[in-house]
């Protein structure tokens, strides 16, 4: 699910032996125009020489020459400046010789005077083609199978001893699953784990797969990356972050990243940045993505117990008129020791508006326990804003209860 390579290396070296060979061409220049013993010959009339620096052009002495005609004068005088700005890039040109020669300029410096002079477009398509295809080896394909139907998705192995990362909307609610590895070998993988609110599933095979190289950070918005599936490289982009995830309950998550791939293929996929690391994974058949860093956290959870504790603050609501409306606060639960009553609409989360409850579930679900949530909560005609520290759901209440109603 992740995955980059740098490039660029061997195009500096070539714009450094470019700089060289202009740099070179510049000294010879100079040794030619001034050669050795001038000081004891006459000075050679500026206009005489191929190169003038623009100082000169005024105070040089004016060739004889015949009248032009009226048209020819009035081009020669329109035709100074450009010869005047040619002049002055020159004479830029054989500064930075003779300081590069004295030795005034080091390596590094001419580097970046020609970095400064060459546009900086970012990697190829081609390239992060080419970082996303050392991730193949760590993409399976996944056959899931329970009473709902068979679902066919991806995953990507992120640890030895062939644990494997996926959509929990291709696992459903299936035990085992049918792993494909890339030489085709097939195998049985038993499902540690699943996470419904952030979309995260975590699979265990008996095998020895290739393991994807992670990133440390992620990608920016509009920033080139590759969808790595079973089968499946695309090129996209990253749209945007901190996206809403949405299922049959409504939203659930937030904090998600956006990306341009569309389409079932993807999901259990791998969001793979221009280094060839696995930036995230795709979690639904929208595009959306996980943050790697977030999914590692998921997985942890999963693998210690079997589920993850989110954050919830025990408050209760509905939606009424695109307002999300408290109607119950569990006693003796963060929402009620923050001063949150019934009848309170939650009109902003982490800054961001919400018009729903299911908006505000995902915002504290994207808390871990002990951290904190703002919350904007009208009351009336007053305005407040409340730091919320959340906590874990109690055991006793129902996980379909938490995805639906409570927080």
């Amino acid at each position: 699910m992740q995955d980059p390579t740098h490039h660029g290396d061997a195009d500096d070296g070539e714009h450094d032996d470019h700089d060289a060979d202009v740099l070179g061409s510049g000294e010879r220049d100079l040794d030619d125009a001034v050669p050795a013993g001038a000081a004891s010959r006459r000075v050679p009339d500026p206009m005489d020489r191929v190169w003038r620096h623009p100082s000169e052009i005024g105070a040089a002495r004016p060739r004889a020459a015949a009248p032009a005609p009226r048209g020819a004068r009035a081009r020669s005088r329109a035709g100074v400046w450009p010869l005047t700005l040619v002049a002055a890039a020159a004479g830029s040109l054989v500064t930075v010789a003779v300081l590069a020669a004295a030795g005034a300029i080091g390596h590094d410096t001419r580097a970046t005077v020609a970095a400064a002079a060459r546009p900086n477009p970012g990697p190829s398509d081609a390239s992060v083609v080419r970082a996303a295809a050392s991730v193949q080896p760590a993409v399976v394909g996944i056959l899931a199978r329970d009473a709902t139907g068979a679902r066919r998705g991806s995953g990507v192995c992120i640890r030895h001893g062939a644990e494997i990362v996926t959509a929990a909307s291709v696992v459903g609610s299936a035990r085992t699953v049918v792993v494909t590895s890339p030489d085709g070998t097939t195998g049985t993988g038993t499902v540690v784990g699943r996470d419904p609110a952030s979309g995260v599933a975590l699979v265990r095979l008996t095998a020895d797969l290739t393991v994807a190289r992670l990133a440390g950070t992620v990608p920016a918005t509009g920033a080139k990356i590759s969808i790595v599936a079973a089968g499946f490289l695309e090129l996209s982009t990253v749209t945007g972050h901190d996206v809403w995830l949405a299922d049959a309950s409504g939203v659930t998550m937030r904090g998600l990243i956006g990306t341009s791939a569309v389409g079932s293929t993807s999901t259990g996929g791998a969001v793979v940045d221009d280094t060839g690391a696995v930036a995230g994974v795709i979690v639904a058949a929208d595009g959306t993505a996980i943050p790697i860093g977030y999914a590692e956290d998921v997985l942890e959870a999963l693998r210690v117990d079997g589920r993850v504790d989110h954050g919830w603050v025990g408050i209760s609501g509905t939606d009424r008129d695109g307002e999300a409306v408290v109607t119950g606060v569990t006693p003796a639960s963060p929402g009620a020791g923050a001063g949150i009553a019934p009848g309170d609409v939650i009109a902003r989360a982490d800054s961001h508006p919400v018009a729903s409850m299911a908006e505000v579930m995902a915002a504290v679900r994207s808390r871990w326990p002990g951290q904190t949530v703002r919350l904007e909560v009208q009351h009336g005609q007053t305005a407040r804003e409340l730091d919320v520290v959340v906590a874990s759901e109690p055991e006793a209440r129902p996980p379909h209860v938490l995805l639906v109603h409570n927080l």
